[in-house]
């Protein structure tokens, strides 16, 4: 395990275990720092909470989600990478809806992409979107 790597979980743990106030003034002295120092490299996003599928295991699938349904916007999207493109070394595109129900799923990939962050798109393979995860260039897909 990398020496950063440590360094962070070792750090989530420490904060769990400490008083509120002291947990508190960490956190305060934390977000000063760089974010290439604080932030993850990896980050998950989720490009949709809708689904095709009836899976009971998931949330989604069970219906018990109860968040309003929608899609990432492509310009909300746009922002995020701007945030995160400095340090971030990929977005895995999914939780627990179905991303490629997204109809920008392949424009969101490129635009990560072309600035650097793998993509990782995991899918229930049901839907048809090859050639737009191909001409993305998506880094991987699961299934």
């Amino acid at each position: 395990m990398k020496v950063m790597r440590k360094l962070y979980n070792g750090t989530n743990v420490a904060l769990l275990h400490m008083p509120a106030p002291l947990r508190r003034a960490s956190l305060s002295l934390i977000s000063r720092l760089p974010f290439s120092l604080v932030f993850p490299p990896v980050f998950m996003i989720e490009p949709t909470n809708t689904c095709n599928g009836l899976c009971p295991l998931c949330p989604i699938g069970a219906r018990i989600d109860t968040r309003q349904k929608g899609h990432l916007r492509y310009d909300d999207f746009v922002v995020l990478v701007d945030e995160i493109k400095n340090f971030a070394r990929m977005i895995i595109m999914n939780f627990a809806g179905e991303p490629l129900l997204n109809p920008q799923i392949g424009k969101l990939a490129a635009y990560a992409e072309s600035n650097g962050i793998r993509t990782v798109i995991g899918t229930n393979g049901t839907l048809e979107k090859s050639e737009d995860l191909v001409t993305a260039g998506v880094s991987e897909i699961l299934f």
